[in-house]
């Protein structure tokens, strides 16, 4: 039986839910240390099957063991078993006879190396280091090592004045410093700051993806001595029932990601590690992340209930991330491939879906299409213009088209510095942020005696039911003044006659977006997807 010694060197904290195959060997791990002096935390999360007697045969036998219980999971109730509901409670308030110079987080289905202590305390008491850190090996479920990951040699009392560590360092440093585990933390400095760190993390499962890394982050801002030892102390094993495994994906990456990068930015900031090189590595994460949560997409597509509509509302919930807007326009190539992908499998998942066109993804995805079998299209400016300025695209995304229509279609000035009343009374409605970011306008070849000489030929035409004239005049029309609203309003008439939905309810949107103070041109569209919005449902 393991005696109360006086004051533990280190407490070890453990999370246990459900983990009967694996909790053993991490307890093992911890009483095992060559370094005998240590304590074990663990609060069992609910357990329903024999993790919490395991815990308990080792707290009756060890003292320096102390077993604590949540009668419900606390990632099922809320948060609730974590005393009052705040997730600030996972570790305090701490027993006082098990409070250690040093803590150290250990997850349930890990193990320490025997030295982990021993190696760790040393380099950190020299120094009183208020964080200390070792390197880990990543285990699959079979046992076998797929990747280590090693801390850079660091040992500084003052970490503020010695700004190197991470602007020189950042990529090594982040990834040291993404998980909780494999370090010791001076109690005083853990607890000092542990409300500030833990504060403001939702209970919700939604932030178990970032959830260790924002605290560690948080912990670096205040922290100014630190050291590390270059060897794999800490196995981490990737188990398909553990937490990483089955973290949440989806658009919910998007709000991590932002959350990760404005607490890196405040970390640059805070030790004035700003270089061109760390912030386009911090670009780089929230990219990563965007792209895991945009390539989940298709693990949705499956689900009853889900339709392309929602789907397409995910995607574009995803690329509505702020921090996009800092590196899209010099990535949208890249970025549109990814995404291109993505709104193909949600359309494909309901081809007769005509409802996908309210989304202007998949109208981007016509565009390109449309773009491909005929670079001259009179219909690509109003297509590209409804999608850049629909509510939904809050980054822009298909500016990269511009240059691409504004070349090949006449009619066309990508930056003029005139407004028509309707994009006017667009950015009212709107209130875009980026508006005009090019300045994108009409022709002013709109405003033409020939221009308007063919609008009164083309309602004639119309009201005549002369279609194959009327045709004929919407081309002439189209190409002279590509964003005409007569010629639109015709143009949806005429799908509509002609059955070709498809290209009713793309024209339809399109309109919808650029006349939104137009009576008239609204009651059209929304008529029109009416329509085909009963005919689906009759499907």
């Amino acid at each position: 039986m393991g005696e109360r010694m006086d004051k533990p060197k280190v407490t070890f904290l453990m999370l246990a839910y459900n983990k009967e195959n694996e909790v053993e060997r991490a307890i093992k791990s911890v009483l095992g240390q060559t370094e005998q002096n240590v304590a074990l935390f663990i609060r069992d999360n609910g357990s329903t099957d024999r993790t919490r007697d395991i815990c308990r045969e080792y707290a009756e036998k060890d003292a320096r063991v102390r077993l604590v219980r949540n009668e419900v999971n606390c990632r099922k109730d809320g948060g609730g078993s974590f005393n009052d509901g705040c997730v600030t409670r996972y570790w305090t308030p701490l027993p006082d006879d098990i409070v250690g110079e040093y803590v150290s987080i250990i997850d349930s289905d890990d193990y320490l190396e025997p030295d982990f202590v021993e190696k760790l305390y040393a380099v950190a008491n020299t120094i009183k280091a208020e964080i200390a850190v070792s390197g880990s090996s990543f285990f699959d479920e079979k046992g076998v090592v797929f990747n280590k990951r090693l801390p850079p040699p660091v040992c500084t009392r003052r970490l503020s004045r010695d700004s190197e560590v991470f602007r020189s360092n950042l990529p090594a440093m982040y990834n040291t410093f993404r998980t909780w585990w494999g370090k010791l933390f001076r109690t005083d400095f853990f607890m000092k700051y542990y409300d500030e760190a833990w504060s403001t993390i939702s209970g919700s499962e939604y932030w178990w993806g970032a959830f260790d890394t924002l605290i560690m982050l948080r912990y670096l801002v205040h922290c100014e001595s630190i050291v590390s030892v270059e060897q794999p102390l800490y196995n981490f094993f990737l188990l398909r029932s553990s937490t990483y495994a089955n973290r949440p994906v989806g658009w919910v990456r998007s709000l991590e990601a932002e959350a990760l990068y404005h607490a890196s930015n405040r970390l640059l900031d805070h030790f004035h590690a700003h270089t061109r090189q760390n912030d386009l590595f911090l670009l780089s994460l929230n990219w990563g992340y965007l792209f895991e949560a945009l390539m989940a997409v298709q693990g949705y597509v499956k689900r009853p209930g889900v339709t392309p509509c929602r789907l397409l509302a995910g995607i574009a919930a995803v690329l509505n991330c702020p921090v996009l807007k800092y590196y899209i326009r010099g990535n949208e190539t890249t970025i549109w491939k990814v995404v291109q992908q993505q709104v193909e499998t949600a359309c494909r998942a309901r081809p007769n879906d005509m409802m996908v066109f309210t989304s202007y993804l998949a109208r981007l995805l016509y565009l390109k299409k449309l773009l491909d079998s005929d670079p001259a299209s009179v219909l690509a400016p109003p297509l590209l213009i409804s999608c850049l300025f629909d509510a939904e695209n809050a980054n822009h995304l298909g500016l990269g088209f511009v240059d691409l229509v504004k070349h090949r279609t006449r009619g066309w000035d990508g930056l003029m510095e005139a407004e028509t009343p309707s994009m006017i009374q667009q950015r009212r409605l709107y209130n875009h942020s980026l508006w005009m970011q090019p300045r994108i306008s009409i022709s002013s070849l709109d405003d033409t005696q020939e221009v308007k000489a063919l609008e009164p030929q083309l309602t004639a035409c119309m009201d005549s039911e002369d279609y194959e004239q009327a045709c004929s005049l919407l081309e002439e029309l189209s190409y002279k003044s590509p964003f005409n609203r007569t010629a639109m309003f015709c143009r949806i008439q005429l799908a509509v006659l002609t059955e070709d939905a498809e290209l009713a309810c793309v024209l339809a949107c399109t309109a919808k977006v650029l006349w939104p103070l137009d009576p008239q041109m609204q009651r059209l569209c929304w008529g029109v997807l009416d329509m085909y919005a009963q005919d689906l449902q009759a499907e």
